[in-house]
């Protein structure tokens, strides 16, 4: 028998599932057919849903720490005392001495409750900005009003098509059959991106641009469109304000530096304008060329260049970075009730380790759900000592994660085939997606729903989980819906709930003035234009990219998907022959202060600064990633890390970084 289901996963596609249940068990998933932009496929993550489902290894009971190893206790026992330590913690410090360390491995709506929770108890302490997207996120509020994708199906109206840093062969897989179209159709591709990808087959032209080069990429094609007069006089006069301080600060740079931070070369420029010269183009953009300290300003100068072209809120057109009207058409505040606080403060998620130690006072609770920070945040072996310091440590999750290994109380949780809910998780489409409840969760895990109303009841708080789950899903969403929506969205298994189909097409903006803004770029000025060179006499260091894995969703599938017996660093072909390495030996990344351990492997192709990581299946890699915050939105600097790169002795261990996962 088939029924509804959903990817809960925070990707671009958020797909529309259909689950094959029999004798009580899952046996099956397939992509739903009848789902306009995912049209049945279904990628490898979610696949691996059902096989992380079954995992022999998934928590089924309530574990207590016991001096250095975890016992399983009753609910009863660990709800009992986590609400009583919650309690204590509040009365002595008030709310925010409990840290709400929390991530998106779940789209789920009723997530919310745990916000909710804290909110009704008075406040707390809340991670916030992301590792993955906030730099861009800002840069697009300040230019556009906001983060807007156009319809994939309108790709074919675009002469120019640029990936611009999105790897969609492996981030965004169901923007291929689109892209396939508009090529027919005579698209002409463009792939920028230091890596290279399997679309690079199928492009028109590719440019292997430098980690961190895309801002000044993209000021030299602006200067260029500039001088020829290649630029919509229009958009510029009507819809458009800061374009003449900008003009003249793009006219004054200086090309040649531009292209050598860049590290690209007259012939592929002079093709690359020419694409840009001919809108309308439509720039489908990744989040890796954000996470750089100028990582706003990146994406600033990209939304100008679309801008310039004439292209933003033209059919075929635009800049896609993200689609947040998604999330903005959530009254998602009916749910938190952030009204309720009487105390708040945040710690960035990539900043943890830095910001946590400052707090005062000090959290006194942690409570960690959908996230596994250990694995993820950058500065995680500091991190760990960070949340070790934290007098109780709870974490909600569906293995023993390295989160989870050092808490005080692990809760097991139900999986998306255990609960049902309504999915808002795409950053590409405008639709929602509904999943079932299919079969019992393993054990004695349960629903972090189920958890929430649990702790509120031994908290006095009981009065704010009254309603049902459907009521909690129309408090967020009968403001956008009619009852045939939410029949549709109950028996198809989804609904549009952003209906525009061209981002901002008739050119009235989300900003105050309603008009784009053109920002001056920093690499204007020679002085932002030093690239990171490498010292002579000395080892060479290589910009880390730790990217989003081939087989997994961070590391979310790491626990069951095929992996290499080791982790991998990839480097460029002449970059192994530089440093006299083989394929295939044993290596140490060291910044000087941290060291990792890997394999190391050949990627042609690859730009030769570059070293290349998997982030979220390579054990202690974000030992290496700095804290520091970007530009705009207090986006992550993950890839302003720089590392060098030796062989391993055969006396030699890597003794500082170790997977304490899964046991």
């Amino acid at each position: 028998m088939e029924r509804l289901s959903a990817c809960p996963l925070n990707c671009f596609d958020g797909c529309s599932l259909l689950a094959t249940v029999a004798g009580g068990r899952l046996v099956d998933l397939r992509g739903n057919p009848d789902h306009p932009i995912t049209r049945g496929q279904i990628c490898g993550r979610g696949r691996g849903l059902l096989l992380r489902h079954r995992h022999p290894k998934r928590l089924t009971r309530p574990l207590k720490r016991v001096g250095d190893r975890f016992v399983p206790v009753p609910w009863e026992t660990a709800l009992d005392e986590i609400a009583e330590r919650i309690r204590a913690a509040i009365d002595r410090f008030g709310p925010t001495a409990i840290l709400y360390s929390y991530d998106y491995a779940s789209g789920g709506l009723l997530t919310l409750l745990e916000e909710r929770l804290w909110n009704r108890l008075g406040g707390m302490t809340e991670t916030v900005s992301t590792l993955c997207w906030s730099a861009g996120l800002e840069a697009q509020r300040l230019d556009l009003g906001g983060a807007r994708t156009s319809d994939p199906a309108l790709l074919p109206l675009a002469k120019g098509i640029v990936l611009w840093g999105r790897n969609a062969a492996t981030t965004n897989v169901h923007l291929l059959p689109f892209l396939r179209q508009a090529r027919a159709q005579g698209s002409r591709l463009v792939h920028i991106n230091p890596m290279p990808s399997p679309l690079d087959r199928e492009a028109d032209l590719v440019v292997r641009v430098r980690p961190g080069g895309d801002g000044p990429l993209a000021v030299a094609a602006a200067q260029a469109l500039l001088e020829r007069g290649a630029f919509d006089r229009t958009f510029v006069t009507h819809h458009a304000a800061g374009f003449e301080a900008y003009r003249a600060a793009v006219l004054a740079a200086d090309r040649a530096a531009l292209l050598r931070a860049a590290d690209v070369d007259e012939e592929t420029f002079a093709r690359l304008v020419d694409v840009f010269a001919t809108p309308p183009v439509r720039a489908i953009l990744g989040y890796g060329l954000q996470r750089y300290r100028l990582g706003g300003a990146t994406v600033r100068a990209i939304d100008a260049l679309i801008a310039l072209t004439g292209s933003v809120g033209r059919p075929g057109g635009g800049v896609d970075y993200a689609h947040t009207a998604l999330g903005e058409s959530i009254a998602a505040h009916r749910i938190t009730r952030p009204d309720w606080r009487r105390a708040y403060r945040t710690v960035t998620r990539a900043g943890q380790a830095d910001e946590i130690p400052r707090l005062d006072p000090p959290p006194a609770i942690l409570y960690v759900a959908r996230a596994n920070p250990l694995a993820q945040a950058p500065q995680a072996d500091r991190l760990r000592d960070v949340y070790r310091s934290i007098p109780t440590k709870i974490v909600v999750d569906f293995f023993l994660t390295e989160t989870a290994a050092v808490a005080d109380y692990v809760l097991p949780a139900a999986d998306n085939f255990e609960q049902a809910d309504i999915y808002v998780s795409s950053m590409w489409h405008g639709y929602i997606q509904y999943g079932e409840a299919l079969v019992p969760p393993p054990g004695e895990a349960k629903p972090e729903r189920w958890i929430v109303r649990e702790l509120a009841r031994r908290l006095g708080a009981a009065d704010a989980f009254r309603e049902s789950d459907e009521a909690f899903w129309r408090l967020a969403l009968d403001d956008r819906m009619t009852e045939a929506d939410w029949q549709a969205l109950f028996t198809r298994g989804f609904v549009r709930l952003v209906p525009e189909r061209i981002a901002w097409e008739k050119r009235t903006f989300a900003t105050p003035d309603g008009r784009f803004h053109f920002a001056v770029p920093p690499w204007a000025e020679r002085t932002a234009l030093a690239a990171e060179a490498p010292e002579a006499g000395g080892p060479r260091r290589y910009r880390l990219l730790s990217v989003h894995p081939r087989r997994s969703l961070h590391g979310q599938h790491r626990f069951f998907a095929a992996r290499p017996p080791a982790p991998v660093a990839y480097l460029a072909p002449e970059a192994l022959a530089r440093e006299g390495i083989a394929p295939g030996a044993r290596v140490v990344l060291t910044d000087g202060r941290a060291r990792v351990e890997v394999a190391a492997a050949a990627l042609p192709g690859l730009h030769p600064e570059a070293i290349v990581v998997e982030e979220g299946v390579t054990p202690g890699i974000n030992a290496l990633t700095p804290s520091g915050l970007a530009d705009l939105g207090r986006g992550s600097t993950q890839y302003e890390a720089f590392v060098r790169i030796a062989p391993l002795r055969p006396d030699e261990r890597d003794k500082t970084i170790r997977e304490e996962a899964l046991g």
